[in-house]
């Protein structure tokens, strides 16, 4: 979990630095699109998955270039097919701390907001909401893209030639 806080910790300063916006945001539920927050779950997913046991099998199958990219592969599209809900749950967490007017003015503004420092202090708390929210998608999300990558790891395998007596 303390990845989680990790990752979202670094997007969080990272998308602050934006400051220009090719359009303007007028409704506050496309934030997490126009700050581009949700693209945390990808490279979350991938760190997360890396530490499994299930991973170890894949590198074990197939040697941990394959592995890798099989995971990569299989992994965006678990992620892809979840990206929503991260990213109604990431919304979430941000309106439990600002409102809609503050959400607008951080995402049309950036750290020229006047909102800016209450998006920032709010960072660790949108954190600890978001484990608390996501936990479950994260790891379903890593189990799917992992079953898949094996799945498609052994479908590969020529299989082996049975002996007749």
């Amino acid at each position: 979990m303390l990845l989680i806080n990790h990752v979202f910790r670094c997007v969080l300063l990272l998308l602050l630095a934006i400051t220009a916006r090719a359009q303007t945001t007028t409704d506050a539920s496309q934030f997490v699109t126009a700050m581009q927050l949700g693209k945390s779950f990808y490279a979350l997913s991938e760190k997360t998955a890396v530490r499994t046991t299930l991973y170890q099998a894949l590198v074990d199958a197939v040697g941990d270039s394959s592995a890798q990219a099989l995971m990569q592969e299989h992994l965006a599209r678990a992620v892809e097919q979840r990206q929503d809900v991260w990213n109604d749950n990431l919304l979430s967490a941000y309106r439990a701390h600002l409102t809609d007017a503050q959400l607008l003015s951080i995402a049309n503004q950036g750290k020229a907001s006047p909102h800016a420092a209450v998006f920032l202090e709010s960072r660790k708390r949108v954190s600890d909401d978001m484990q608390v929210m996501s936990a479950d998608l994260l790891l379903e999300t890593v189990a799917e893209g992992l079953n898949a990558a094996l799945s498609a790891a052994s479908a590969s395998e020529p299989e082996s030639e049975s002996t007749q007596p």
